[in-house]
């Protein structure tokens, strides 16, 4: 009996050691490839598309009118002021900023091991290979956008936020909370994220009956929430502008934006991801019920929290769901989803290995694509303006926000928008808003492509106008008042059909300007060139 037991113990350990050197095998490899995946996409994403042109704009502000006009973005300015030195010191080139992406997905990766450790995972399988893999999570966390830092920071206080629990010395309290302001200080919507971890948390002290840390674990969230009021009156002032974006978050819109991030490596993923989030949830909830480990309870409500969390933000917030706003949601639960199945018996921690390793299998081709996806062709377009473009010809951004990133690229002098906007740096939805409530917003606008077509000369469009089918009615909306039930959408096409029933009754020629390139262009800024030229009545 005696020898079947010592028997049955080294067999245990053998596997638990073997199930221990391949998970770090795969680990390790993932992460290198992950890292190659980072580089080759910092030499192929090229020019800076819109959002990204807005954060340099933003970045390159004097800090009074930074501070004054930081209302209409969407984010605190706390990346801005990282950029700025960068671009004062180091380099304000287009590749330069693809090196400082580079850096901070170097550092995600970093973060994503140092907190799946924190929370008791020997290595991040999952992160890496569900969140870190996806193309999604590569192009959006090294663009010129908060997202990435943020997505970081996050993930960085989940395990902070753990280890000052489970811990409860005075150097985990000060790591959490730095982590946790600068984590709110980087995106606004991180402090859902925060709460949800600090709830998890308390509700892991307070199982304990270990009431002082419980409350310093609220204190953690209470301070991050606190350095936010600075932002309140910003907050608000960016309200008043926003209703005309807001439109109501349907299942189906939720849906869409989800299969986006999960197909984004290949639509293969879709039911792996489905099937891999609701084991790791399953598992949890026995291992909580069964082991009562306190790293996985933690993780396990966490896992709960942020999904809730996550669907109430959007709900709460009434903006069309983006693909990439699940990202925040992706990392840290598949973190918890780490720690969770670090609890499971070697065999299953295989089964875990052997998965990873097979996604990131698939995957190669679509992740190589995807890495080497040039973001925008707007500088191909702007170059094509200036080598043709004659000088009382009229060039066109359609819609307006191809402005934002046309003007990197082209003087802002040498063009005007749709709607016209005297501010094209960077998104002002103030100025669309007041448009949306004159009686006539483009009105001198038409004038313009009327006179400039009369007398011979070219109308340029980056972009595009919807051209009416015939007998069509054109709609027109009354002026924009808050509760109309129209958004900004509306108001833009209705405006762009009536420029495009303008040209296509009295234009003579049009054409789409080819403007070769060898590279696959990310279809979000894919942008087409027209030229439109002669008249008759």
């Amino acid at each position: 009996m005696v020898v079947a037991e010592q028997q049955r113990v080294k067999t245990t350990v053998v596997r638990t050691d073997l199930a221990t050197r391949i998970e770090w095998a795969v680990a390790i490899a993932l992460s290198a490839w992950i890292l190659c995946l980072h580089v080759v996409y910092m030499f192929h994403a090229g020019p800076l598309w819109r959002d990204e042109c807005g954060t340099i704009a933003f970045a390159n502000m004097p800090f009074g009118e930074m501070w004054d006009k930081i209302q209409y973005d969407n984010f605190p300015p706390f990346f801005e002021w990282l950029v700025r030195p960068w671009t004062l010191y180091v380099s304000s080139s287009d590749f330069g900023y693809r090196v400082l992406g580079l850096m901070i997905g170097a550092l995600t990766l970093a973060v994503i091991w140092v907190s799946s450790r924190l929370l008791g995972s020997r290595t991040p399988l999952l992160a890496l290979g569900f969140y870190a893999l996806n193309p999604l999570a590569l192009r959006v966390g090294d663009s010129m956008r908060p997202y990435g830092l943020g997505f970081a920071l996050v993930m960085l206080t989940l395990g902070l936020i753990w280890k000052f629990a489970s811990d409860g010395k005075r150097k985990w309290f000060v790591a959490a909370t730095v982590s946790a302001v600068l984590t709110a200080q980087c995106m606004y919507q991180n402090a859902f994220y925060i709460a949800a971890f600090v709830l998890a948390a308390v509700g892991v002290c307070l199982w304990k009956r270990n009431w002082k840390r419980s409350l310093a674990c609220l204190g953690v969230g209470t301070i991050a929430a606190l350095f936010l009021l600075i932002h309140v009156p910003n907050i608000l002032k960016g309200e008043q502008s926003r209703d005309i974006a807001r439109v109501p978050v349907s299942k189906e819109l939720v849906w869409n934006a989800v299969t986006e991030l999960l197909t984004a490596a290949t639509k293969l993923m879709q039911p792996v991801y489905i099937v891999m989030l609701v084991a790791s949830l399953a598992i949890g909830i026995f291992l909580c019920v069964k082991s009562k480990k306190q790293n996985v309870i933690y993780a396990t409500v966490a896992f709960l929290l942020t999904t809730i969390f996550q669907l109430g933000l959007l709900a709460k917030l009434g903006l069309p769901p983006r693909s990439w706003y699940f990202l925040i949601w992706l990392g840290p639960i598949m973190i918890c989803a780490d720690a969770i199945w670090s609890a499971t018996k070697p065999a299953i921690q295989l089964g875990r290995a052997a998965i990873v390793l097979l996604v990131a299998a698939i995957c190669v081709p679509n992740c190589l694509s995807g890495a080497k996806l040039r973001q925008t062709n707007i500088d191909l377009l702007a170059a094509k303006l200036k080598a043709d473009r004659k000088p009382q010809d009229l060039v066109l951004a359609a819609p307006w926000f191809n402005g934002v990133s046309l003007c990197r690229y082209y003087p802002q002098e040498q063009f005007v928008t749709l709607p016209p906007m005297e501010e094209i740096r960077i998104h002002r939805y103030d100025i669309m808003k007041r448009a949306m409530q004159s009686t006539d917003p483009i009105g001198p606008l038409a004038n313009s492509i009327i006179e400039t077509l009369r007398s011979g000369h070219t109308v340029w469009i980056v972009g595009s106008l919807k051209f009416p089918q015939p007998g069509e009615t054109v709609p027109q909306y009354s002026p924009y008042y808050k509760g109309i039930g129209i958004n900004d959408a509306a108001y833009y096409f209705s405006w762009s059909e009536q420029l495009g029933k303008l040209i296509q009754e009295h234009a003579t020629k049009g054409d789409v300007v080819t403007v070769p390139t060898t590279a696959d262009i990310n279809s979000v800024e894919n942008i087409s060139l027209i030229t439109v030229s002669g008249w008759h009545d």
